[in-house]
């Protein structure tokens, strides 16, 4: 009897085995590099944060200081920050410059009437000023949120009761988005230039 000839099943047999090795050298291949790019995103990440803490400790990071916006009132030797595409500027409505009246760019704008009024005001006061029935110091007991010491002058901003522009919704976005801003944002963190 005659044995079948059996090699061309030995081929196949053979291309199939060398298949399955380059699949698994390949797959072997991806994994390890994937390692290798995650170890190094993982340790250029663990590089850099000592850059971050000690930039951190000496104050903001470049990143946070090029993006920060300031209202700088030159004569009071103090600066606000504050954050948005709005350019904010200051009048002073007293002689004594006491009060400054916030002015935003965009809403000068929009409505010319706010040039004069502007969204709010910035008062500085001594604690012995007077306020209402009291003195700012009788203020700062009974709402101490409201107001921030900075050397010996206490800081607070109210928006303006008078609209200085006549659309009521409008009126109602910037009572809503510039003056609740200031009072939350702004005031707790005016800083000495």
């Amino acid at each position: 009897m005659k044995k079948p000839d059996q090699t061309g099943f030995a081929t196949i047999e053979a291309v199939l085995i060398i298949v399955v090795v380059a699949i698994l050298g390949y797959t072997g291949w991806f994994v390890w590099h994937a390692k290798q790019n995650t170890d190094k995103t993982l340790s250029n990440t663990a590089n850099s944060q000592p850059a971050l803490q000690k930039a951190a400790k000496k104050g903001e990071s470049e990143a946070v200081k090029s993006s920060q916006k300031y209202l700088e009132i030159k004569e009071w030797k103090v600066k606000f920050p504050y954050e948005g595409e709005d350019t904010l500027s200051y009048k002073f409505r007293d002689s004594e410059q006491k009060y400054a009246a916030v002015i935003s760019k965009t809403l000068v704008d929009k409505y010319h009437s706010c040039d004069d009024i502007g969204v709010g005001v910035i008062a500085r006061n001594l604690p012995s000023d007077a306020y209402y029935e009291g003195t700012i110091e009788d203020a700062v007991q009974k709402n101490p949120s409201l107001f921030t010491k900075l050397g010996d002058y206490y800081f607070s901003f109210s928006h303006n009761q008078a609209s200085c522009i006549t659309n009521p919704s409008a009126q109602s976005a910037i009572d809503e988005s510039t003056a609740d801003a200031f009072i939350k944002a702004i005031v707790p963190k005016v800083v000495a230039e």
